[in-house]
């Protein structure tokens, strides 16, 4: 990676003196969130203890609402029987096809 300057993009050489100081506070800053998720793991470990209500909580949301599944299965038939009415659509002709010209009536 040693380049000599005059094949170096001139772009690298206006921002080599910020690129080590900006790792630097990158890299810190790095090692800083990884202490503070570390802390918050060691916390949740001690009140999972607690947490157990909430958790039971969370799976009734979980549960199957028999409402919910009949609305959409409607949505989802009525969604198939559209799809089907527009493939009968496309085998149709429109209105331009329909029309007769006299030079089409000449071909006959």
């Amino acid at each position: 990676m040693d380049l000599p300057k005059e094949i170096r993009p001139q772009a690298l050489l206006q921002c080599s003196p910020q690129i080590l100081p900006a790792l630097l506070v990158l890299f810190s800053g790095l090692k800083r969130a990884y202490e503070c998720r570390g802390d918050e793991d060691d916390n949740n470990e001690d009140d999972e203890d607690g947490d157990s209500d909430e958790d039971e909580l969370a799976s009734d949301e979980d549960e199957i609402n028999e409402d919910e599944v009949q609305y959409i299965e409607g949505l989802a038939q009525k969604a198939a029987e559209h799809l089907d009415d527009e493939d009968d659509v496309e085998d149709e002709e429109t209105a331009l096809e329909n029309f007769t010209t006299a030079v089409d009536n000449e071909e006959n």
